[in-house]
């Protein structure tokens, strides 16, 4: 179901959305979804910070050694 704004209250919404949050927080396969989303963010973070910075920094670095000899 597609929800616009102009088509509920706030009162409405805030019911609408509690009642998501509840039935979401009370299936446990949404929450063990949740959980693996939030361990595998922290996995990417890593390898982002100990390879993909790294390798960025080394191409900046072979980039700038490359220019400097040919001019």
């Amino acid at each position: 179901m597609i929800v616009q704004s102009s088509q509920m209250t706030n009162k409405e919404e805030r019911h609408y959305y509690q009642t998501s949050l509840e039935s979401y927080s009370a299936n446990p396969t949404l929450q063990a979804v949740r959980d693996v989303q939030q361990r595998l963010s922290v996995y990417v973070a890593d390898i982002e910070k100990n390879i993909v910075v790294p390798l960025k920094e080394l191409r900046s670095v072979k980039n700038s050694k490359i220019s400097q000899v040919l001019f």
